[in-house]
């Protein structure tokens, strides 16, 4: 029997979750106005993709087959802290080399698309909020259901 409540407390923590902007929403927008459409759709495929990584290693530490150590998260959250700095010196060093050298389009097109999805992929993998969510909150929510193989199958679907 699915716990309607839990599963209702769920969504609208990942909506809140995900209404509030930071560094993925920020690279979406970044690369969806300045390459296109499909640019951002790849951009957004890593995140998931990172999501999906993060809700594996939350399933594993639950199983006790990983253990999370303070330190662990500590030294994880600096390398996330780190690389959105370069991240974000990224997009400015982009804005102005673009502004100040009135680029055209077909100038700035010349990455591969499959760039898009690892710097997805990166930024969410090392988004604090989303290693945060998934390590110390999403677990919380783990009693929708008895059968825990169904409550992680409902929420990853979720």
């Amino acid at each position: 029997m699915i716990d309607v409540v839990v599963l209702l407390g769920f969504i609208s923590s990942v909506v809140l979750f995900l209404s509030t902007p930071g560094p993925v929403t920020v690279m979406v927008v970044n690369n969806s106005s300045k390459q296109g459409f499909l640019a951002g759709v790849l951009t957004i495929a890593g995140t998931n993709a990172a999501s999906l990584v993060l809700i594996a290693i939350s399933f594993l530490v639950l199983y006790g087959v990983l253990a999370v150590s303070e330190t662990m998260l500590t030294w994880f959250g600096l390398f996330g802290a780190l690389y959105l700095l370069y991240f974000a010196l990224q997009v400015i060093k982009d804005s102005f080399y673009a502004t100040s050298l009135s680029l055209d389009k077909a100038q700035t097109n010349k990455k591969p698309l499959a760039v898009y999805f690892k710097q997805g992929f990166l930024v969410g993998i090392s988004n604090p909020k989303d290693v945060l969510f998934f390590m110390a909150f999403f677990p919380l929510f783990f009693g929708i259901s008895e059968n825990i193989s169904l409550a992680m199958m409902i929420l990853t679907l979720t």
